[in-house]
């Protein structure tokens, strides 16, 4: 391994690394989760390993997937269920507008109820986006169905898979992005 090589796929990485949080998840979180084991697994890898990754990043797109928070008794999993389809409004943090803001078409949802009940509840999807005002973007949910059994946040908080998720370290964030693994866990119940 020549230092120069090893610079230039470490300067990559860590830009694609950079990219990875912010534009792949217009493509996936698969992808960035991908991008990250690839890195971690080949600490030098050559520049068309990276190259066909990047490339595959942007040939095959996959849904991201997020965490939704709701007030019951404002309108409940239930509530979306019966609607069918909804606008997801009433967020105002920065950071969940963003996150808001960042979905696309198809991406794959679980709504959370807070309140008395604190749990992973049921699925949802987003039918389409419109972000005019980055402070008020457009969101359209369809419901999906309801989990068998609701997962609370204590189950959630004993995964160790959440560890290091914004569910977990930032309470009162409302729209959470979600690993692919932290998404089956949650769906699959």
């Amino acid at each position: 391994m020549t230092p120069r090589g090893h610079d230039i796929s470490c300067s990559f990485g860590r830009r694609f690394g950079e990219r990875a949080s912010f534009r792949c998840r217009f493509f996936s979180l698969r992808t960035s989760a991908l991008s990250f084991l690839f890195l971690s697994c080949h600490p030098s890898p050559s520049a068309p390993a990276l190259f066909l990754l990047l490339f595959l990043s942007y040939t095959f797109p996959m849904p991201n997937a997020y965490l939704l928070k709701t007030e019951p008794s404002e309108y409940s999993f239930t509530d979306l269920q019966k609607d069918k389809k909804t606008v997801w409004d009433g967020v105002h943090n920065p950071v969940a507008l963003r996150n808001l803001g960042e979905m696309k078409p198809g991406d794959h949802l679980i709504v959370y109820e807070t309140g008395d009940e604190k749990a992973a509840v049921g699925t949802a999807c987003v039918v389409s986006v419109k972000v005019t005002d980055p402070k008020n973007p457009q969101v359209e949910v369809a419901a999906g169905k309801a989990l068998a059994k609701g997962i609370t946040l204590a189950e959630i908080k004993a995964n160790k898979i959440f560890a290091t998720s914004p569910l977990v370290r930032m309470g009162r964030l409302s729209v959470v992005p979600l690993t692919p693994e932290q998404y089956r866990f949650l769906a699959s119940s």
